[in-house]
């Protein structure tokens, strides 16, 4: 996850942009599924900062599933967390006319 609102949103497009085309096969950049920190928070999930070298602008939202990955409870509990991002989000279009 990139934090959209802590950088220069060109230099983020480029980061996702080279990670793509550095993919097999490659693929092409279009642009985020944009969540805000809030929404993200919700249902008992924490998000953190997790600055790479790479992409200084990275974090993570972490699911805090209550259940250990091989439970078959956790595929359940994962899809849902997932869903319930998927509807908070809106996306955020980005051509590379704007680099």
């Amino acid at each position: 996850m990139d934090r959209l609102s802590r950088g220069d949103v060109r230099a983020m497009a480029r980061l996702a942009r080279a990670r793509g085309l550095g993919r097999t096969p490659p693929k092409r950049f279009f642009g985020w599924a944009e969540v805000t920190v809030s929404d993200a928070k919700q249902d008992g999930r924490t998000v953190r900062a997790t600055p790479t070298e790479e992409n200084p602008y990275h974090a993570d939202i972490n699911l805090n599933l209550g259940v250990e990955r091989g439970d078959e409870r956790w595929r359940a509990k994962q899809k849902v967390h997932a869903i319930q991002l998927a509807r908070r989000a809106k996306w955020r279009e980005w051509s590379d006319d704007e680099s």
